[in-house]
């Protein structure tokens, strides 16, 4: 039997190396895609009050909610409420209602230049809301003021309701806000003064023209003429109303006080020197007691409709 030969086994002397399994590839940054990424990141945040603020405005709108605006009207405004962050703006529309402690507005309509709202007196009890110096003030889309009405000067009665309507001189109305203006915050007018410091301020709309005149800024003397013709439709209801006043005011000690008719066209005039009568005695909002100042007549006077120069 032959005998089977031992193989020699072979160490190799050698360190132990590592084996290669898979080879994991670095991958290159993309800068320009970080930045944009970093730059959208900021963006939604420094964006995102001013869009919840949009859209809580859109969603106030939708449901006639005031939206509380920050931001001061442009055009001829008046800044009533000095250190006043806030004013309450109101979209305009039919159904639309204002409302404050004193009074309500409301049953809004506007067409052919005329804008027709009822007021309500929210109070028990008889109230005039002259000397708070209630206005409405109307604004177009592009929040430019068109028109700034006085209110509330009459007598209300308890709980009581009255209609008015005002011309305006717009196409469109777009927001609304209901101010108190204090008096000292009304807006300054130059008086084109004589040597003696005297001028006037003539306020005029299409049937009346009230001069006014002042020595030294206050009121002294007022000028009242009024013309109308006879094609209007209560002609004869404003006929009987002046001619009860010139029977009422001619006891008075005026300058001059006339009243008649010539054409087809009527005619009363008076003119009063303040030293010597008491304006409380006439009823006639635009009608001033003596050192009143030009800012409020003229500011208070174009408030209901007339164009002062």
């Amino acid at each position: 039997m032959s005998r089977k030969k031992n193989q020699k086994v072979v160490i190799a002397d050698e360190e132990l190396k590592p084996t290669v399994l898979y080879t994991i590839k670095e991958r290159k940054t993309n800068f320009i895609g970080l930045i944009l990424l970093v730059g959208l990141f900021v963006a939604v945040i420094y964006f995102l009050p001013e869009a919840y603020d949009m859209y809580d405005k859109y969603r106030k709108e939708k449901q006639g909610i005031p939206v509380l605006n920050n931001k001061k009207p442009q055009g001829n405004t008046v800044d009533d409420n000095p250190g006043s962050e806030e004013e309450v703006k109101y979209e305009f529309s039919n159904t639309l209602k204002i409302s404050n402690d004193d009074i309500t507005l409301n049953s809004f309509n506007f067409g052919n230049n005329t804008l027709s709202f009822i007021i309500t007196n929210n109070k028990n009890t008889n109230e005039s809301y002259k000397d708070k110096n209630y206005y409405l003030e109307i604004y177009n889309d592009s929040d430019v003021l068109v028109k700034r009405i006085k209110i509330a000067e009459d007598v209300l009665s308890a709980n009581g309701t009255q209609s008015y309507s005002y011309q305006i001189n717009a196409t469109t109305i777009s927001y609304l806000y209901l101010k108190e203006i204090k008096k000292e915050n009304y807006a300054t007018v130059t008086l084109n003064e004589n040597s003696e410091k005297v001028a006037t301020i003539v306020c005029k709309n299409n049937e009346e023209t009230l001069t006014y005149t002042f020595n030294n800024k206050e009121l002294v003397t007022i000028k009242d003429e009024v013309s109308f013709s006879n094609t209007i439709n209560n002609y004869s209801e404003r006929v009987t109303n002046y001619r009860s006043l010139y029977e009422k005011y001619r006891g008075y000690d005026l300058t001059n006080i006339g009243v008649g008719e010539m054409f087809g066209t009527f005619t009363f005039n008076i003119e009063m020197d303040l030293s010597k009568v008491n304006v409380a005695n006439f009823s006639n909002n635009n009608y001033y007691a003596a050192k009143t100042s030009a800012d409020v007549v003229n500011f208070e006077v174009e408030a209901r409709g007339y164009s002062c120069s």
